[in-house]
């Protein structure tokens, strides 16, 4: 199971104004909860969450925190990062112990790959869901779930339920969705029905001109 390790120490003061003066230090206040340990309020440079990000498993990467003055937490994931609306800096951090034996439920990215015939057809592809809650050991995290479009034709689309999931992942929905679709008509112009009408009527138009000289 990839991991990454955060360093971190333990905090003893809390409110607003002991969060200001972490900042003011360079560091920000975090919380560790879950799996029927005790919360540990935390302080840790922020510069290790955006490396956290930065990993081939982006903030769903398991993570250890090595806990200066209090317990290690040996398995964790980060679940909310709080951010200044205007700087974007990082404010505060969440933190779930986990047990690997356990499923978690995450969120993955779903990407695209290949070429759809609809689309080259004038066809276009539409993903409403770009990401996809996920059921998983932690070990089974992926990084992204691929969705092979290279079937798709005009009018096709693909369900949440009908994206295959990598092995140890199952999809989490309470309403099955559409995860990608191709629509428009062929070329972009009138379909082949349409194209009958169309000589019909402009047959009809000739004839009325006809009868009218």
């Amino acid at each position: 199971m990839q991991t990454q390790t955060l360093q971190a120490s333990l905090r003893g003061g809390t409110g607003k104004g002991s969060a200001r003066k972490l900042r003011s230090e360079g560091l920000i206040p975090a919380v560790a909860y879950g799996a029927a340990g005790e919360t540990a309020s935390l302080a840790l440079d922020p510069q290790q969450l955006r490396e956290l990000r930065r990993s081939s498993l982006g903030w769903n990467m398991p993570v250890s925190i090595d806990v200066d003055g209090g317990d290690n937490i040996p398995l964790a994931l980060l679940r909310d990062v709080q951010k200044h609306p205007i700087s974007r800096a990082l404010l505060h951090a969440d933190f779930l112990r986990v047990d690997p034996a356990d499923e978690v439920v995450i969120r993955v990215q779903l990407r695209l790959e290949g070429k759809a015939p609809g689309a080259e057809l004038g066809g276009l592809i539409n993903q409403p869901n770009r990401e996809l809650l996920v059921s998983c050991k932690p070990a089974d995290i992926p990084a992204t779930i691929v969705i092979d479009i290279s079937g798709l034709e005009i009018n096709d689309r693909l369900l949440l339920s009908e994206v295959p999931m990598p092995k140890g992942c199952r999809a989490v929905f309470k309403h099955d969705g559409t995860a990608v679709s191709c629509m428009g008509r062929r070329g972009g112009g009138l379909d082949d029905e349409d194209g009958e009408e169309s000589e019909e009527l402009a047959e009809g138009e000739e004839a009325e001109e006809a009868a009218e000289e």
